[in-house]
């Protein structure tokens, strides 16, 4: 079964993304892009929702998911993971006022969010279950 056939979604988010880079396009260049962050510009929001999805579609493309289900979750979070962790990378590198850097910084944040999220979470988890279960170790030997 074809997944571009069977899912609106995707359709969805390249509609939202191509809308969002077009009225970003529209809106003019502030002079002062530099002295605000990227969410009190509208414009520079606009390109780094639009690298959002573009990156969530590249992912739902290029990484296998088994049911529609899991696709809708894939795409919304890499795209929210993208707007929401985009402009903290692009501020610790000073990149902020960049057009170009906005919209590949937040495309790759969405590209690889899931893959990370779903290796980090776990990991973490783990990681406090073995502490949890070390502190009541320590707390019924005493």
């Amino acid at each position: 079964m074809p997944l571009a056939s069977t899912s609106a979604s995707i359709i969805l988010a390249a509609g939202l993304g191509i809308i969002s880079a077009a009225a970003a396009a529209l809106l003019p260049d502030p002079s002062t892009a530099s002295a605000l962050s990227i969410v009190d510009d509208n414009r520079l929001r606009l390109i780094c929702v639009a690298g959002s999805l573009g990156g969530a579609v590249m992912s739902v493309m290029l990484f296998q998911v088994k049911t529609n289900r899991e696709l809708a979750a894939k795409i919304t979070t890499s795209a929210l993971a993208g707007i929401m962790f985009a402009p903290m990378i692009l501020r610790y590198l000073k990149w902020a006022d960049l057009t170009d850097a906005i919209l590949a910084v937040s495309a790759i944040v969405a590209l690889l969010s899931w893959t990370v999220l779903q290796s980090i979470v776990p990991m973490a988890a783990n990681l406090l279950k073995r502490k949890a279960e070390a502190a009541l170790d320590a707390k019924e030997r005493s």
